[in-house]
């Protein structure tokens, strides 16, 4: 089992003084792979994650997204078949949090790739299936579609006077500043007000529904 899987944490263990092909050799020699071999794997998985040319410079250098990218190859040194991931793209900027989505959905070609995570546009981007848990228990197991035409007619939204918000925030999914107004989407069996009206659901009010025991 420890030769198919491979780990990638939220906050990726590192050295700071060492270089990223000095990090690299270190943990390939962690997994017994020849030193030859783990080289060339090293130069290969560098080049495919666009860190062939940090030559010198050190980890503690590296932004987050790098530093996630280098924890990816450390991950796939030796082959792995099955990739875990912990919130891999918190604390990243814009640009980086979609190179790394891009980058696990196409592992996912090739590989079991599980994602953990908090973050519903990383789920939209890159999972074919979908499992939902509460305290401890899966509540949902399917496809992203399956979990969004479940809270089909549960999905409401309201546009207040601009700079005024809802008097509670219970099922609230989002709430956005616009030009017209305030855009209230609220997820509720009934029509939260006269002037509510039934919308498109997302990902993210599904799995508010999901988790706040509207939807089954």
């Amino acid at each position: 089992m420890r030769a198919l899987l491979g780990y990638l944490p939220q906050q990726v263990p590192y050295y700071p003084n060492l270089t990223a092909r000095q990090y690299l050799n270190y943990i390939a020699a962690i997994k017994g792979i020849p030193a030859k071999a783990g080289k060339q794997q090293i130069s290969t998985l560098l080049a495919q994650f666009h860190l062939s040319q940090t030559g010198k410079t050190k980890l503690k250098d590296f932004s987050g997204g790098m530093r996630q990218r280098v924890g990816l190859v450390a991950t796939l040194l030796g082959d792995s078949k099955i990739i875990i991931v912990d919130e891999p793209t918190t604390g990243l900027d814009p640009m980086e949090r979609a190179t790394m989505r891009n980058i696990l959905s196409e592992l996912a070609a090739t590989r079991i790739v599980i994602l953990s995570t908090h973050i519903v546009s990383d789920i939209e981007a890159a999972a074919t299936k979908l499992l939902i848990l509460k305290t401890g228990k899966f509540v949902y197991q399917g496809t992203s579609t399956g979990l969004i035409d479940r809270v089909k007619n549960y999905v409401w939204e309201d546009v207040l006077p601009f700079g005024q918000v809802p008097q509670h925030d219970r099922n609230v999914s989002s709430i956005v500043q616009a030009i017209d107004g305030t855009h209230i989407r609220v997820i509720a069996k009934e029509s939260p007000s006269t002037n509510a009206q039934l919308v498109a659901p997302r990902l993210e009010d599904a799995s508010l529904a999901m988790m706040e025991g509207i939807i089954q």
